[in-house]
């Protein structure tokens, strides 16, 4: 349990010097702390997307630096339809974690609540 804090601080850091809107945030480490399997499955996704990314960059000698979307589901078929944003939470850390620079340059709201991210990394 008291590493499951010391992470979740540490997810909090890392979200917060990147710009997540405070809400947003909150909605997030909820689902860190209940999500259980889900959490390990977006993970384990986030992981393998950013290092392919990572080594398609590096055969054609680019810099890992850009901005990706990410956007929720509509509500109406998915289960859990902030995971798309949720998605752009591990991005971030996953950037983070490998010494690259992220943050949230933009964030859409419809009806108050988060629908899209933009994330910018490398920059």
């Amino acid at each position: 349990m008291m590493e499951n804090l010391i992470q979740i601080h540490s997810v909090k850091k890392v979200l917060s010097h990147s710009g997540c809107p405070e809400d947003l945030l909150e909605s997030y480490l909820q689902f860190l702390q209940t999500g259980g399997q889900q959490v390990q499955i977006v993970r384990g996704e986030v992981t393998m997307m950013f290092q392919k990314e990572m080594q398609y960059r590096k055969r054609r000698n680019e810099e890992m630096k850009g901005t990706v979307t990410f956007s929720n589901k509509d509500k109406h078929n998915a289960r859990n339809s902030d995971m798309g944003v949720f998605i752009g939470m591990e991005f971030i850390q996953c950037c983070f974690n490998h010494g690259i620079p992220a943050r949230v340059l933009n964030v859409r709201r419809v009806h108050g609540e988060v629908t899209e991210i933009v994330v910018e990394f490398g920059k």
